[in-house]
């Protein structure tokens, strides 16, 4: 069927054979994050509910580990180096925006007939190449943080109920939710008791640590409520019936070895999709990456897909004709501004994660334990480091959080948390010799030619590095 003639079978029936669709992109928010993938100190109860309906994933992966290009492998079903969008927050670089000609998901919807809108946070550009309604008054300052510099922004829900209120029948539309939740500035009042809180392995039980990761739950749980006011719109206003609803994360929290990173914790996202009456509520192990949504969303809209897209579509896996998708998930991280110069590469498969740190000289650094007029770590970095004087665990984690080798391998079933490296053990050397292959050819046929950092202003960095090897 041609778009156009799509176009007319939606007008002439009054309602549309095709759904509408909602995806709601949290703001970093980890895999283990939540309720439905077995976090039991948050509280998430509307993605509890969610999840009860939906088919959720259990390896769905971020392409990428930071927003802006996380946001446009999404937008465009494609990798970083063919989008354009391979860094974060490169002023002065054309390395964060789409390139030219790049086709987008607002486009493609509109022109299959779909009224396209997105409230919240942006973070793609440029911002004519992602042709949405943006809804009015949707991204708002913290309510007692108006006048407060920084990263106090916010979802207004109100202005999602507004617009979903207006609604016609027979105009299919999709809604991008784009929450500023879990994403720093974390509420500075938590809500969850210190003691109650789960240390991760990769992680040093400090009470700053303690205190800073309730303050992430609290927001977690402002995001489930968020959300939960966005579902009850629909169903206020009869819409949630025949929507396919998406809920995802660009990519994992703010903490160590997590955002930034290509190991799980960093790029492993929360995937649930629910379509009443045609996707069957379950789980399933296929492994998708965020590359394959657009082709995804494209093909259940009716609407024509590009042709030499990275991503591939999962809809025989949502309809439940097909258990497996991909055989492995390529991963990439470049850059974020100035404060995070070493770009890495990854190939993630069911059971492996193989690693190339493409600038090892380099010290690595984020804004954790780099920016000490940033709310996102420092303050129990500082404490971590202080411990590390006289304690040899920590001293070892702060050795391994600074200084990458240039091959990692992890068994991912048996070693969850990646603190075993295997890249040196010989027993594994044909693994990681044929990821290694795989993961090369992938980068050529990319054309992915990055071998360190796009703009390197921390030449004390690569110094620090070599010294403390």
């Amino acid at each position: 069927m041609s778009i156009s003639n799509s176009v007319a079978q939606k007008a002439s029936h009054g309602k549309s054979r095709y759904p509408n669709i909602v995806i709601y992109l949290a703001d970093d928010l980890g895999y283990n994050d939540s309720g439905p993938y077995g976090n039991r100190v948050v509280r998430t109860p509307h993605l509890d509910s969610l999840a009860s309906g939906a088919l959720k994933f259990t390896n769905a992966f971020a392409n990428t580990p930071t927003c802006t290009p996380s946001r446009a492998t999404i937008m465009t079903g494609l990798m970083p180096s063919r989008n354009g969008s391979h860094a974060n927050n490169v002023n002065g670089y054309p390395v964060s925006e789409v390139r030219p000609g790049v086709s987008t998901l607002p486009a493609l919807l509109r022109q299959a007939g779909y009224r396209v809108a997105l409230a919240g946070k942006r973070h793609i550009g440029p911002l004519k190449a992602f042709p949405f309604e943006w809804i009015p008054l949707s991204e708002v300052r913290e309510p007692g943080h108006e006048n407060t510099p920084g990263l106090f922004t916010d979802l207004s829900t109100d202005a999602v109920d507004k617009w979903l209120a207006q609604q016609e029948s027979g105009q299919p539309f999709c809604l991008v939710v784009a929450d500023h939740s879990p994403h720093v500035i974390w509420p500075q009042r938590p809500v969850y008791p210190l003691a109650d809180i789960d240390i991760p392995p990769n992680a040093i039980a400090t009470d700053a640590y303690r205190q800073m990761r309730s303050r992430y739950y609290t927001d977690v749980t402002k995001m489930d409520n968020n959300l939960g006011r966005v579902l009850g719109s629909l169903e206020k206003y009869g819409l949630a019936g025949e929507t396919l609803f998406i809920f995802t994360s660009d990519q994992g929290a703010q903490f160590p070895f997590a955002k930034w990173n290509l190991y799980d914790a960093g790029v492993r996202v929360p995937l649930l999709i629910k379509w009443p009456g045609r996707v069957a509520a379950g789980t399933t192990d296929a492994l998708v990456a965020h590359i394959d949504l657009l082709p995804t969303v494209l093909t259940l809209a009716g609407a024509k897909v590009p042709a030499g897209l990275d991503g591939i579509d999962y809809v025989k896996v949502l309809l439940g004709k097909k258990q497996a998708h991909r055989q492995e998930v390529f991963l990439t991280h470049s850059q974020d501004g100035l404060m995070n110069i070493t770009p890495m590469r990854g190939i993630r498969t069911q059971r492996y994660k193989f690693i190339e740190n493409l600038s090892p000289q380099y010290a690595y650094h984020t804004h954790i334990d780099g920016a000490r007029d940033h709310d996102g770590g420092a303050s129990y970095w500082i404490s971590w480091e202080q411990l590390a004087e006289k304690n040899d665990t920590a001293a070892a984690l702060i050795k391994r959080y600074h200084h990458r080798p240039q091959a990692e391998l992890y068994d991912v079933v048996k070693d969850p948390y990646e603190l075993d490296n295997l890249a040196g053990k010989k027993e594994y050397g044909d693994i990681l010799l044929q990821l290694k292959k795989k993961l090369s050819s992938f980068r050529a046929q990319q054309k992915d030619t990055i071998t360190g950092p796009i703009l390197d202003i921390r030449p004390n960095w690569k110094s620090e590095a070599a010294s403390k090897k």
